[in-house]
C-alpha cells in the first residue's frame, strides 16, 4: 500500500504544481511588485516559470518585460528560475 503522501507529491508534480512553495513565494512577489504587466503566475514547467495572462497584449508586454521581471523575481524570492512561459487564456 503506497503512502498518502506520495501520492500527494507525485500529482501535484504530474499538475506541474511540485513547487508549491515555490510558486507561493512567486505569488507574492508579484503581487508586491510595482509596474508588472497584468498576469497570474500558475506554476512552473521545469525551471520556468508559468504565467497566465488575458490577453495577446499581456503576454507581448510580459515578453518585452521578461528578463527584467525574471531577476526582480529571484532578487525577491532567493529562487533560480530558469525563464518564463507565457500562456494567453482569455477570462471568460
Amino acid at each position: 500500500m503506497r503512502d498518502i503522501g506520495d501520492l500527494l507529491r507525485e500529482t501535484l508534480v504530474e499538475e506541474g504544481l511540485g513547487r508549491v512553495e515555490d510558486l507561493l513565494k512567486v505569488k507574492r512577489a508579484w503581487g508586491e511588485m510595482e509596474g508588472v504587466p497584468e498576469g497570474v503566475p500558475c506554476g512552473f514547467r521545469g525551471g520556468k516559470l508559468v504565467i497566465r495572462v488575458s490577453s495577446h497584449a499581456w503576454a507581448q508586454e510580459l515578453s518585452m518585460r521578461r528578463e527584467e521581471l525574471l531577476g526582480r523575481l529571484e532578487d525577491m524570492t532567493g529562487l533560480r528560475i530558469e525563464g518564463i512561459v507565457i500562456k494567453v487564456k482569455p477570462k471568460v
